[in-house]
């Protein structure tokens, strides 16, 4: 448990392990020949590739606190297995949500180093006006809460469909756009359209109101969740290019009212 493990392409045989403190919920990602992940023991590690030698390690708890959570111990504030990676800047984000333990901690680290080159934290205070973010409720349409992994459109990081300064750290654009679910669900185009999951990335219940989108804005309610579908690419999975988008997902018919859950390429 807890173990990445390096295996031959060739042969499938084991090349090297190495155990962290906690849950690796997602691959590491890879880049000049390291491969970083998180943990939910709290901690990023950077490994070498070739041998799995650990090249640093930076905790991205503020504090070494833990808790138990799926029959486990893990921090209080733990990390996704897969961080992002840009120019050789690490980022990725630590918690559990913005309303609790003083909220999610979004961090950026050197590469080559483990270096802390930026701390940001994202909680109930709104980035811009500094008062409760909940003011900016309506009706069903709130702002992102929750951690997930990162995406990027190489202009801004986005957690979910929240976009982020990559200089700074500070929230940009904080939604909602509308309290009405058609017009929220249809803002769409436009710069800041990047591949986020409303749900998350990782989760694996399946459930028929819960899709990624290569988009901007995600509608919630019972009038609210087929709406990005119907103006936005969408699907179980999707992969992009430069210039185009492909997925394994509903025609946007069968996304509300109809017992056929029919996905297709």
């Amino acid at each position: 448990q807890h173990t990445l493990h390096a295996l031959s392409a060739e042969t499938g045989s084991r090349v090297w392990s190495f155990t962290a403190g906690g849950r690796i919920d997602s691959p590491p990602a890879y880049a000049a020949g390291r491969l970083v992940f998180g943990s939910a023991d709290g901690w990023v590690y950077c490994l070498r590739a070739d041998d799995g030698a650990l090249l640093w390690r930076f905790r991205g708890a503020p504090v070494d606190r833990r808790l138990m959570a799926f029959e486990q111990v893990e921090s209080v504030w733990p990390v996704h297995g897969t961080v992002l990676i840009e120019d050789e800047v690490v980022t990725f984000v630590a918690g559990r949500s913005t309303f609790l333990d003083h909220g999610l901690r979004y961090l950026q680290l050197d590469l080559r180093t483990g270096e802390k080159l930026l701390e940001k934290v994202m909680d109930h205070r709104d980035p811009e006006t500094g008062g409760d973010i909940q003011d900016r409720l309506q009706t069903l349409q709130m702002q992102v809460g929750l951690p997930d992994i990162l995406s990027s459109d190489g202009k801004h990081t986005y957690l979910r469909s929240q976009k982020i300064d990559k200089k700074d750290g500070k929230r940009l654009e904080v939604g909602p756009i509308s309290g009405n679910a058609a017009q929220q669900g249809a803002a769409q185009k436009g710069e800041g359209a990047h591949l986020f999951a409303p749900m998350g990335f990782l989760d694996d219940t399946y459930f028929h109101r819960a899709y990624w989108v290569f988009g901007r804005n995600f509608a919630g309610g019972h009038n609210g969740y087929y709406q990005a579908g119907k103006y936005a690419p969408a699907g179980r999975m999707l992969v992009f290019n430069d210039d185009k988008v492909y997925g394994f997902g509903r025609d946007p018919k069968y996304l509300r009212w109809t017992t056929t859950i029919e996905h297709q390429l």
